[in-house]
């Protein structure tokens, strides 16, 4: 619903301008959808979830394109546009081409020891005459509407089987595990950013998941932080009195 009254209000933008320079004769009325939007993302993974999950994908290459995701956040069609030639061994980083980013803007991403591994397996499944890093059996990893390569579906949906997950569990709630984990890590929220991609603020803050267990840790942490004390006073955990 968001993207939808998004574009909607670049339409309405458009065809005011475009009453304003005389092109059409009149402004029709673009409504947008109701003000009630779901846009905030909810579905993640844990960390062992995760690995149970990769580990459950007997498909080569998919499981290499998942655990690749589940690491750096980056979007399926920015990690389906990644070529060997963007890898700089040299230099220890992958470089994203601003033409692969969603957002157009170029990206680096240091090769650190997992994702070196990850590199390491798609060096040995390398095919004459394919550029790209990560690919199915030498087609490309996705298509051109975003989705998928033919085939991984139905092996994503045998993997969550087997790995004991839910079957509404989505290839995408891998981005936001792991801005999860990142965030849970300590990680700055703009060194996040920078590795996911997000280039607003607004649009990060729809992945910051936050759980009942979350809630209950933060609950936790105050508790006893005020404790009755003598004389009906209230100190804190450092000894003040109010």
């Amino acid at each position: 619903a968001a993207t939808i009254n998004r574009e909607l209000e670049l339409l309405r933008a458009a065809v005011k301008h475009a009453h304003a320079d005389g092109l059409i004769a009149w402004v029709p009325p673009i409504r947008t959808l109701g003000a009630r939007q779901e846009t905030v993302r909810s579905g993640f993974l844990d960390r062992e979830e995760m690995a149970r999950l990769i580990a459950a994908i007997r498909d080569e290459d998919l499981r290499d394109f998942v655990a690749f995701f589940s690491l750096t956040a980056m979007r399926p069609g920015e990690i389906a546009s990644l070529r060997w030639a963007d890898l700089d061994e040299k230099a220890g980083v992958l470089r994203l081409a601003g033409a692969g980013a969603k957002i157009g803007e170029a990206r680096v991403l240091p090769v650190v020891p997992e994702i070196a591994a990850i590199l390491g397996r798609r060096k040995a499944r390398r095919r004459p005459g394919v550029a790209t890093i990560f690919h199915n059996g030498g087609q490309p990893a996705t298509r051109r509407n975003g989705g998928l390569s033919k085939g991984w579906y139905a092996e994503w949906s045998r993997a969550l089987e087997r790995a004991g997950l839910p079957a509404s569990t989505l290839l995408y709630d891998l981005r936001r595990s792991a801005i999860r984990a990142l965030r849970d890590a300590g990680v700055p929220e703009r060194t996040i950013m920078a590795i996911s991609g997000h280039k607003t603020r607004s649009t990060f803050d729809r992945y910051s998941i936050v759980t009942t267990s979350d809630m209950a840790e933060a609950l936790r942490s105050v508790e006893g932080y005020a404790a009755p004390r003598e004389g009906g006073q209230v100190g804190d955990k450092r000894g003040r009195k109010p």
